[in-house]
């Protein structure tokens, strides 16, 4: 199933494409009938992707990531570049299904894997630039009227959020919004985390900080209500934030 949202502004397009796991029927009111379609991604790669094979030596992490996603036919979105440094100084058997490669590889290396729709993706949340993909502000910000980086999406709703590891915040339903995507707000306040007696401050917070995307939720109805994506984002530097607050 794939689903298309989005409002004409930030411009629509595809918000998900999986497969259908579970169907649910039910009855609303007397006449209504409601169909759910409970759908995930990854899944079905990760139980259906039992490999048997042999890394060559002389392959570099990024070879046999290749060659296993090719093998358990999972497509291939992205991977860090440190993966093609790293060599197998000689051939290794792997049984097993992909995933837990792919894990084995990201932990390796310090590095987050996930299977999107678009394939397996093994990668830092660090940008690898201060130039964000998109800026977002509040409709009609003329702080933000100009810019010489990114693209600007005037589709900011309400006020962001202080998180420990970074910014929630909530637009118009974006369908470019991507996971590692790189973005900064302009013309906003954002409601701070409160301080707690005896306990750690939340980390500090930069109104000017460029964040990495690492969660992100559509919502919405066809009924008339609002559609609006939330987009969970951390800051560049939020695994030594994470380390500083959970480190006794």
């Amino acid at each position: 199933v794939t689903v298309t949202a989005g409002y004409e502004a930030p411009g629509s397009g595809v918000i998900f494409s999986g497969r259908v796991f579970q169907p649910l029927w039910e009855r609303v009111g007397e006449y209504d009938n409601k169909l759910t379609l409970h759908c995930l991604f990854g899944m079905w790669e990760d139980q259906n992707s039992y490999v048997s094979t042999t890394i060559d030596a002389g392959f570099s992490q990024a070879d046999a990531v290749r060659r296993i996603a090719g093998i358990a036919q999972i497509n291939v979105d992205y991977l860090d570049p440190v993966l093609s440094t790293q060599k197998y100084l000689k051939g290794r058997p792997f049984a097993g299904y992909a995933r837990r490669f792919f894990d084995e590889i990201a932990l390796s290396n310090h590095l987050h894997a996930w299977i999107a729709p678009s394939g397996v993706n093994i990668r830092s949340l660090t940008p690898l630039t201060d130039t964000p993909d998109v800026i977002y502000a509040p409709p009609y910000s003329s702080s933000s009227a100009t810019s010489s980086a990114g693209l600007t999406k005037y589709i900011l709703v309400g006020s962001p959020m202080q998180t420990e590891l970074g910014i929630r915040f909530r637009t118009l339903l974006d369908s470019d919004a991507k996971l590692g995507g790189t973005v900064k707000l302009t013309g906003v306040v954002t409601k701070r985390l409160a301080l707690v007696p005896l306990q750690l401050p939340p980390a500090p917070y930069s109104q000017d900080a460029v964040y990495s995307i690492a969660g992100i939720r559509h919502v919405g109805d066809s009924r008339g209500n609002e559609w609006n994506t939330e987009i969970d984002a951390v800051f560049t530097n939020w695994d030594k934030i994470r380390i500083g607050l959970y480190t006794k």
